[in-house]
């Protein structure tokens, strides 16, 4: 109590623990809050150098930049990816080459003897059970 007291006299009371206002005041100074609010925004816009309003406009078209972002990124992301197999696949053709042979997921021409066709083919299996000089393969055409 005699603390309140001496806070009340030097005015601490007031600063530390102010009175509450009647409900017309703090309305009012909920909209003074508001506008010191977008004031500040404004400002921090200014300064990073967008002189934009923050609207439901903008954010879209914030949201849009980003996502047409992250689909670059993916992109290229996939194109790299693509880019690693097909290097892969060439390094794997070049080996099987210098053994006179071929490789697997390698693309083909098989002629069909009975037809007496070519058709395009795909390697899937590459088969060493008669010895490591005389593949045999399993196509898909």
């Amino acid at each position: 109590m005699f603390l309140s007291r001496l806070g009340e006299k030097s005015g601490l009371f007031g600063i530390l623990a102010p009175r509450r206002r009647k409900h017309g005041h703090a309305a009012q100074e909920a909209s003074i809050r508001v506008d010191e609010n977008e004031q500040r925004q404004a400002s921090n816009n200014q300064d990073n150098g967008d002189h934009l309003p923050i609207n439901n406009t903008n954010k879209s078209k914030r949201a849009k930049k980003v996502s047409d972002a992250r689909e670059r990124q993916q992109t290229l992301q996939e194109h790299i990816i693509r880019k690693r197999r097909l290097d892969a696949q060439q390094k794997a053709e070049t080996e099987a080459e210098s053994r006179g042979a071929f490789c697997k997921k390698q693309r083909v021409k098989y002629h069909n003897k009975l037809l007496g066709k070519w058709d395009d083919a795909v390697i899937v299996g590459v088969h060493y059970d008669d010895g490591p000089d005389k593949p045999y393969y399993t196509i898909r055409y």
